[in-house]
């Protein structure tokens, strides 16, 4: 790099001339071990893409495993109405009003942003606290 600054001309946009960088000499590895390291990085780069096609495959299989779960239970146990499912004394309500800005290993909250295609997307959950708020309605 100091090099480079050394060589360079002009101030706002320094550059190096093909004439100057041409007369320059760098220190490389012997031929033999350029291949080497070149073999090298090929078989790190192949790694990564393998990796990465992996990963990809792995949450498919996820989501598809999550999906054929959820499916199974709802033919396997009766579909019932929320109502059903609450306290009678406690109302149907719309979400969380004051989920916070997130809990480190809190419960998840599903928005409707979270499954625009029909799935549920688990990246970037808002994770909230188990506790509930109580505001000036009664409500939690």
């Amino acid at each position: 790099m100091n090099r480079a600054i050394e060589i360079s001309v002009g101030s706002l946009s320094p550059t190096i001339n093909w004439s100057t960088l041409k007369l320059q000499e760098f220190d490389l590895p012997p031929l033999d071990q350029q291949r080497s390291i070149a073999e090298m990085l090929w078989v790190v780069d192949e790694c990564l893409f393998t990796n990465d096609n992996l990963v990809d495959a792995l949450h498919e299989y996820r989501q598809s495993l999550l999906d054929s779960i959820a499916h199974e239970y709802a033919n396997i146990h009766a579909l019932v109405s929320l109502e059903s499912a609450i306290d009678p004394g406690r109302p149907i309500c719309y979400g969380i009003l004051m989920p916070g800005l997130g809990i480190p290993n809190g419960i998840p909250v599903i928005k409707v942003r979270d499954f625009p295609d029909g799935h549920i997307h688990e990246v970037d959950l808002l994770l909230t606290t188990q506790r509930l708020k109580h505001h000036s309605s009664g409500q939690g």
